[in-house]
């Protein structure tokens, strides 16, 4: 038997395909440099875009619960899910960019 699973994307799929046209990731990392963290700030920062044009100003500790039914291995990349994008991981790579950037 067959297991299927519905996640909204709705306008977020339009917006990441934007930041990986750009190379949003790969630009932010390439500054930073040296992440050993399970999100990069590349990501995590791409994260938090998705979250502003969500047009929902969820502050960092509810980004999880606005990704949770969202494919964010598709959206931000491989083996990350919702949990991982809570306010610690968020703040504290914005805060790494922002200090190196």
């Amino acid at each position: 038997m067959e297991h299927y699973e519905t996640r909204r994307i709705d306008h977020l799929g339009i917006v990441a395909g934007i930041c990986r046209e750009i190379g949003l990731i790969e630009q932010v990392d390439q500054r930073v440099k040296g992440s050993e963290r399970k999100v990069s700030c590349g990501q995590a920062v791409q994260a938090l875009v998705l979250n502003a044009l969500g047009f929902t100003s969820r502050a960092l500790y509810l980004v999880p619960d606005y990704l949770k039914n969202r494919p964010v291995d598709l959206l931000l990349g491989e083996g990350l899910s919702a949990a991982d994008l809570n306010d610690d991981t968020l703040g504290e790579d914005w805060m790494i960019y922002m200090r190196r950037g």
